[in-house]
């Protein structure tokens, strides 16, 4: 009997330590800079998400877990009578890795190329993470006199837990963020 009582003690006091106490990411993190720029027939989109890294999220990444980042794109139609209608939707993903052994950091953004580059310093990781410059969406049929919306949102993507800790934490969801959507109204 004491045993139980033990092992459920434990198991509380370890829960509620990790509930209250695990604050990896940034409450507030924004997308900023979002420009939108019009090439011929085609959008160049630039945008930084501010605020995405917390100390703790850092510490994580230091310690060789890897992250993923997905960037939402959507444009859609406004309509007067009707919903809107999505006619563009694009998920990108960054991916970051870093390396205790080398000093390195590993960034994957496979829109621009499958292989992973290297950077050896942190800022500019973090940069790079959190970022998309000059992402350019093209082949859209436009309307004239039409009003469309372009939004874009970032998501850190669910990490696996090393050494099977997500199936033992499946009621803790650390690595769920999400900014809110960002939206600007274009017309032409």
């Amino acid at each position: 009997m004491t045993y139980k009582r033990i092992s459920r003690n434990i198991f509380f006091i370890i829960f509620t330590s990790l509930v209250f106490s695990c604050n990896l990411f940034a409450a507030d993190a924004i997308i900023d800079n979002f420009i939108i720029n019009k090439k011929n027939n085609s959008f160049l989109l630039s945008f930084v998400v501010k605020n995405s890294f917390s100390d703790d999220i850092e510490k994580l990444v230091k310690s060789g877990t890897p992250m993923s980042f997905s960037f939402d794109i959507e444009i859609d139609k406004e309509r007067s009578y009707l919903p809107d209608s999505t006619i563009f939707e694009k998920e990108l993903t960054h991916k970051l890795r870093y390396s205790s052994l080398t000093k390195v950091y590993y960034i994957t953004k496979p829109y621009i190329s499958k292989y992973p580059y290297l950077i050896n310093s942190e800022k500019k990781a973090v940069e790079e993470m959190s970022s998309i410059t000059d992402f350019e969406i093209k082949g859209l049929k436009l309307e004239p006199d039409a009003s469309y919306v372009i939004k874009v949102r970032a998501r850190l993507r669910e990490v696996t837990l090393p050494f099977y800790l997500h199936k033992i934490l499946f009621f803790m969801s650390f690595f769920d963020f999400k900014t809110e959507w960002k939206s600007v109204e274009i017309k032409f």
